[in-house]
């Protein structure tokens, strides 16, 4: 079976945002460093179907996964 689905690629980064405001459907629209920071990651580094982001964030992210943090 032959899968045609869209590969998606993503930034991830932490942090809280600095405004969140709805946009013209009505849906949130987030702004700030750590989003900045996310969309570049995306744009510089991630391909079809890979997430990347900040090894700090990683590291935090599988440490509350397994329960050591």
């Amino acid at each position: 079976v032959l899968c045609c689905a869209r590969r998606l690629r993503m930034g991830m980064c932490h942090g809280c945002p600095r405004a969140i405001v709805p946009d013209h459907m009505g849906r949130a629209d987030y702004h700030g460093a750590s989003i900045n920071s996310a969309a570049r990651y995306m744009d510089a580094a991630a391909h079809g179907g890979q997430v990347v982001c900040e090894e700090e964030t990683a590291l935090s992210m599988f440490a509350t996964i397994i329960g050591t943090q």
